[in-house]
């Protein structure tokens, strides 16, 4: 009877880690099909080629419709077999896009109370838009979300969508060349003032006046005038004694030029860098060296998931020898959301492989040097699973197979994984392009500091498209 039974051996932490992985992977692929059915649908973009103005909006029912109505008609006439086919079988889900900009020749005025609306219609049948959603069901497993939490990447994703579409990007175009054409107009306004009044308010005392005789703004002279003067001064007097007295009158002059001007520090010096460079020309030197590595630069969603997807899936295949990569799965998600929730070049490959069981806390949290964070409910499961279920007082690393690993060795199996995901003639990706979050622009690499940068710029709520809550309204009223 001994003999017969089957020693059942308990799984160790790393064969556990690949259980918890490939589970995600199918709920995933499970989540997936469903999506995809649901979208099997044909839609209808309604938009208005020319603006009435005046006009009285639609009634809450005629997008329904319209919808319904073209529908029927699609299924008898159109030149399309496709769309035929797709209009008999499938359901159609229709919006109104809302054209933002009009040029002058667009733009009408309805006479005599007559409202007759031109409406065009783009059809778009479920196997167009079938490899975009696909690539955006993908992107969802950088939030490394268990079954609970798939979607949530839409809060992650949102403002950079929005803020990438070319809809937001002329509406802040827009809003950028009002702001300037006042701030212009305003600055234009300080610089006409006669500069004299201001230069012998701001030397009270007379021995400065005195020491700057051959300064002072004759009695016709703006502030532009004077600004030019006391620029090319103090280029070329550099030595002088009254250095120090030119650069105060110099920085007023600043002062008085951006008086009530809604300018940031930043747009301030980019117009007075313009100022110099049409009177002394480019003379400035780089104090910026140029990225030594191009693999140093981020890189964008699909690339980072791909990445991942790679060591994920080679660590499955068997979890006893490639328990490495499967930390390395681990590491990059903890990276990605370390880079997501603190968006600072403090983030480094070292000091996350040095975090170990007690930076793991309860909550879903993560702390971090001097910083706690909140993760997915899917990564702290993974991150627990490294940890163990030890109650003593011992500490280990999270990530001690890694960690015992080189630099070089790391650089290298990042290298083997870009040549044959990306091929040979692409630039190497890093393992510190995870420090800093994915961007959204396929195919493009940034330096870290620029995106980091666009990160912490806010994006403008109140431009970003309503399309979402308007898509949702409209389902339900065709369903």
């Amino acid at each position: 009877m001994l003999k017969e039974r089957k020693k059942v051996m308990a799984k160790n932490k790393h064969e556990l880690l690949a259980s918890r992985l490939k589970k995600m992977l199918g709920d995933h692929c499970e989540f997936s099909k469903k999506v995809l059915n649901t979208l099997q649908l044909v839609q209808m973009h309604f938009y208005e080629p020319l603006l009435l103005i005046g006009r009285p909006e639609p009634a809450n029912k005629f997008i329904s419709i319209i919808t319904k109505t073209h529908c029927i008609g699609l299924q008898f006439f159109s030149p399309s077999s496709d769309i035929k086919r797709a209009c008999k079988k499938l359901a159609c889900f229709g919006a109104i896009i809302k054209k933002n900009i009009y040029l002058k020749s667009e733009r009408f005025y309805s006479s005599e109370g007559k409202w007759i609306i031109p409406w065009k219609v783009e059809v778009i049948l479920p196997n167009t838009q079938q490899q975009k959603n696909k690539k955006q069901l993908t992107n969802m497993l950088l939030y490394c979300p268990d079954i609970t939490e798939f979607s949530n990447e839409i809060d992650w994703f949102e403002d950079e969508n929005c803020s990438n579409s070319l809809n937001y990007q002329l509406l802040e175009l827009i809003s950028y060349i009002k702001k300037d054409k006042l701030s212009k107009a305003l600055i234009y306004e300080n610089l006409d003032q006669i500069a004299k009044p201001f230069f012998l308010n701001f030397f009270s005392n007379k021995t400065d006046i005195l020491n700057l005789s051959s300064y002072v703004p004759n009695d016709t002279d703006n502030i532009a005038d004077a600004y030019e003067k006391a620029s090319k001064a103090l280029r070329n007097e550099r030595n002088n004694n009254n250095y120090n007295l030119m650069c105060r009158w110099v920085s007023h002059l600043e002062e008085l030029m951006f008086k009530d001007v809604p300018y940031a520090e930043n747009e301030k010096k980019i117009f007075i860098n313009k100022w110099h460079y049409n009177l002394f020309g480019n003379q400035s030197k780089k104090n910026e060296k140029e990225d030594r590595w191009e693999q140093a630069k981020t890189i964008d969603r699909t690339k980072a998931i791909d990445i991942i997807l790679y060591f994920l899936n080679r660590f499955i295949e068997d979890p006893n020898k490639r328990k490495t990569e499967g930390e390395l799965v681990c590491f990059l998600w903890t990276l990605i959301w370390l880079s997501y929730e603190l968006n600072t070049t403090d983030i480094t490959l070292s000091d996350v492989m040095s975090l170990n069981t007690t930076h793991l806390k309860e909550n879903l949290e993560l702390s971090y040097k001097d910083n706690t964070i909140e993760i997915s409910f899917g990564l702290y499961q993974l991150l627990s699973v490294l940890k163990g279920k030890g109650v003593g007082k011992r500490v280990h690393l999270l990530f001690p197979n890694l960690a015992s690993k080189s630099r070089k060795w790391i650089e290298n199996v990042f290298k083997k994984a870009s040549i044959e995901l990306f091929g040979k003639e692409a630039d190497p990706i890093s393992p510190s392009v995870f420090c800093s979050f994915p961007h959204p622009l396929e195919g493009i690499r940034k330096p870290k500091k620029k995106r980091i940068s666009e990160r912490k710029t806010p994006v403008s709520k109140n431009l970003i498209s309503s399309y979402r809550k308007d898509i949702k309204k409209i389902f339900q009223q065709n369903t």
